[in-house]
């Protein structure tokens, strides 16, 4: 099967429907019959900014597939697999792109760790024979 998102016009979220649409193939979806695809995304758009909805630095990346297109038929100066990403690059940008944009998650983690190990403290012999305690929502333990 080939979906293709095509408009001439800018600014017609052709991106944005063709990486929803590519997504949601890829995820699937159960309640509604929708199975797993194996999905192939190829962004012809000259600037290339299906890879920043991925968290790929276009700086970084090599020729694209517009390049490629754009050169004649017998030109072998550039080979598809220059044009492409894996799965390996775009699965650690998209982690990079995460943590850049969720800088609290780790003091999150953090707080989380903290308010467990005062709820099993609470939980603890020596800790029933104390007055009880509450933890608080910031982890402090209050009596």
């Amino acid at each position: 099967m080939v979906i293709a998102c095509v408009n001439h016009k800018g600014g017609c979220s052709r991106t944005t429907t063709a990486v929803n649409l590519a997504t949601s193939l890829a995820i699937g979806n159960e309640e509604y019959g929708i199975r797993r695809r194996k999905v192939l995304l190829v962004d012809m758009d000259p600037k290339g900014n299906v890879a920043t909805t991925f968290g790929v630095d276009k700086r970084s990346v090599g020729p694209t597939m517009n390049e490629l297109f754009a050169r004649g038929v017998g030109d072998t100066s550039l080979k598809l697999s220059d044009c492409t990403l894996g799965p390996e690059v775009l699965t650690r940008s998209m982690r990079n792109a995460w943590r850049s944009h969720n800088p609290d998650n780790t003091k999150a983690k953090a707080r989380a760790k903290a308010r467990e190990k005062a709820v099993q403290k609470e939980e603890s012999p020596a800790a029933k024979d104390q007055a009880p305690r509450r933890i608080s929502k910031h982890g402090i333990s209050t009596a």
